[in-house]
C-alpha cells in the first residue's frame, strides 16, 4: 500500500492501513460482521469525548453493537429474536471491485443514504484501498461491522468526514441475500429485496436535519431488525402484517414505496402489508387506509417485489440452511 497514506485523513484510518501492513496479520480477514443498527451519523466515532458526543452516541448508536459503548442483553428492548447480531460479508484485504469495497468522500451521506448507491455507480468514484472484513478481529465499523440501512449486497460508503462517518452493508456470495444471526442464536436468510423504507431519509441522531432520538427506524423492516430498543413491532413475521408507525417527525409512513399499475397510469405510495389468497395485494396508505389491489393489475416489477417480500415474511421464522 505505497499510495495508501495519500488517502488517509485521520488517525483511525492510519491504524487500518497499519493493520493491513502488519505482517503478524498473516493476511487474515473476517467474513462475519457485527450489527451497528440503523444509525447513519458518525457511527464509528470512538475517541471523541464530551457531553454532546455522548448524547449523539446514545441517540444514534442503535444496534446490538456500538463504538466506544458497552451493551448487554438487557439493553435489547425489542427482544433478542427481533434484533440482528451478526451478518456475513464478502471479505478482502484489498479492494475487490463490485464485491468488497468502500466508496470514499460521499458528501451528505448520513442525511441521504441513497447517495451511496449513486456514488458507487459513478465511473469517477474514489475507493479505499482495503475491502470489507479486511482485518480479522477488528471491530471498526467499516472493517468488522454493518448497518441495517442499505439492503443486503448494496454498496458501502464513507462520507467526506472519513471512515468515522460510514454506511456499510451486509454482503455475501449467495444469490439474492445474506445469512444473519439474531440475538437469540437463530440463523436466517435475508433477501436483498427486504423493505428498507425511505433511503433518502436521514438517520436518528442529535443535530439539525436528523430524526429525533427515540424515533422508530425510517429504513423499513431492515432498519427495525437492526435497532435494539425502538420498539418496532415485528410480529415474528410469520404471515402477520408488520406494524409500522403512521408518522415520524412529519415524514411519510415508514416502509412506504410507490406502487404502479400495469399500464403506468395509476400510482399509490403505500406500505406493503400482505398478499391475500395469492391474488390480491393489501397496501396501507399514509392515512392508514387499506387498499386491496389485484396482483395482476400491478406493474411487473411491483408484482415481483410484492411476491418476494411476502414469501420472505412468511418464511422468516424458519432458518434457511
Amino acid at each position: 500500500f505505497n499510495c495508501a497514506e495519500a488517502l488517509v485523513a485521520d488517525e483511525a484510518e492510519r491504524e487500518i492501513i497499519q493493520g493491513l501492513e502488519d505482517p503478524s496479520g498473516a493476511g487474515l480477514t473476517t467474513s462475519y460482521v457485527a450489527c451497528y443498527g440503523d444509525g447513519t451519523y458518525l457511527q464509528a466515532e470512538q475517541d471523541e469525548e464530551g457531553a454532546e458526543v455522548e448524547q449523539r452516541r446514545r441517540a444514534g448508536n442503535r444496534g446490538m453493537f456500538a463504538a466506544a459503548r458497552q451493551l448487554r442483553f438487557r439493553d435489547i428492548l425489542d427482544g433478542l429474536s427481533n434484533t440482528l447480531m451478526y451478518s456475513e460479508v464478502v471479505a478482502s484485504r484489498t479492494r475487490m471491485p463490485g464485491k468488497s469495497e468502500i466508496v470514499r468522500g460521499v458528501r451528505g451521506l448520513s442525511k441521504n443514504p441513497s447517495l451511496c448507491l449513486k456514488a458507487a455507480s459513478d465511473p469517477n468514484a474514489q475507493f479505499w484501498p482495503f475491502g470489507r472484513g479486511a482485518i480479522w478481529a477488528d471491530g471498526y465499523l467499516s472493517i468488522g461491522g454493518f448497518q441495517t440501512v442499505l439492503p443486503p449486497n448494496a454498496p458501502s460508503c464513507s462520507s467526506d468526514l472519513g471512515l468515522d462517518d460510514s454506511i456499510v452493508s451486509a454482503s455475501s456470495s449467495h444469490a439474492g441475500g445474506v445469512m444473519v444471526l439474531f440475538g437469540d442464536g437463530a440463523v436466517k436468510f435475508i433477501s436483498d429485496t427486504i423493505d428498507t423504507g425511505d433511503l433518502e431519509s436521514p438517520g436518528v441522531s442529535i443535530g439539525q436535519g436528523y430524526l429525533k432520538p427515540g424515533s422508530q427506524s425510517p429504513f423499513g423492516l431492515w432498519g427495525a431488525l437492526g435497532s435494539r430498543a425502538s420498539r418496532e413491532v415485528i410480529n415474528e413475521l410469520a404471515g402477520e402484517p408488520v406494524q409500522f408507525p403512521r408518522r415520524v417527525g412529519g415524514r411519510p409512513m415508514q416502509g412506504a414505496t410507490t406502487w404502479r399499475s400495469s399500464d403506468g397510469k395509476l400510482a399509490l405510495k403505500a406500505e406493503f402489508v400482505r398478499i391475500i389468497d395469492e391474488e390480491t395485494v393489501e397496501l396501507r396508505s399514509a392515512a392508514g387506509n387499506l387498499h386491496h389491489v389485484p396482483l395482476n393489475e400491478l406493474a411487473d416489477q411491483d408484482i415481483f417485489r410484492a411476491v418476494k417480500t411476502w414469501k420472505m415474511k412468511q418464511n422468516f421464522d424458519q432458518p434457511n440452511l
